[in-house]
Parts: structure tokens; C-alpha cells; sequence
């Protein structure tokens, strides 16, 4: 499952599995996708009601416009009594410096019981 850009290249997001791992493709984030703000690519690992989210945003795009449909993918997610596991590049500074953004970020993933776990791949 991938996000496909219309008109930028380089970047984005996409989920890749191994083919003896099961999962259907989730649709309704589809709606919300805006490129360089929320590029989502969305799974269900079949039978465990998980639902994987991969998403990419920009560095010069609109954060509260992501905050908005990531909020919104949340609640969704929420309502259908699915475990969500978030990953992706957020492009939100989580070790050098404090930003209102950062915190704007944690407040909402605590508001929803997720916890803020970061890997920094070098």
C-alpha cells in the first residue's frame, strides 16, 4: 500500500510486508491524504485488529492541517475498536529543541492513549 503523489517526486510513503503476512488495504484514510502534509498508507494485519499507519509530512507543509487529519484517522481508527501503530516521518523535532509543535503532537497522541515511542534511524 502506497500514497501516490500527483504532481511532487522523492519522499512519501508506502508499506511493505512479507506475502505469508496477511492484510487488507484500509480505504478510508484515502480521503484525507494531501500531499507533503498527510501522504498515509494505511494496513489492517488481518486478524489482529491492528491497524498500521506509515505517513510522511513535509517539512514546509502545513502542521495543523496534519494534526487535524491525524486526528481525524485516530478517532476513526478509535471507533472501529482497532490498536493503531503509527510510523513514518513526521518531520517534527522531537530531540533537539522544544516546539509548540512537539507538544501540540504529544498532547493529542496522550489525549488518545498512544504512546510516544520515537526510533531515530541513522
Amino acid at each position: 500500500m502506497s500514497f501516490n503523489r500527483s504532481y511532487s517526486t522523492s519522499e512519501g510513503s508506502c508499506i511493505c510486508t512479507r506475502n505469508t503476512i496477511q492484510t487488507k488495504e484500509i480505504s478510508y484514510p484515502r480521503r484525507l491524504g494531501s500531499e507533503k502534509v498527510f501522504e498515509m498508507s494505511v494496513i489492517e494485519l488481518s486478524g489482529s485488529g491492528t491497524i498500521q499507519a506509515c505517513n510522511y509530512m513535509s517539512s514546509d507543509s502545513d502542521f495543523y492541517e496534519f494534526l487535524g487529519k491525524f486526528e481525524i484517522l485516530i478517532t476513526k481508527v478509535h471507533s472501529k475498536g482497532k490498536c493503531l501503530i503509527l510510523c513514518g516521518d513526521l518531520n517534527v523535532n522531537f530531540f533537539l529543541q522544544y516546539s509548540g509543535k512537539l507538544q501540540e503532537l504529544q498532547n493529542l497522541l496522550l489525549r488518545n492513549n498512544l504512546k510516544n515511542i520515537v526510533k531515530v534511524l541513522n
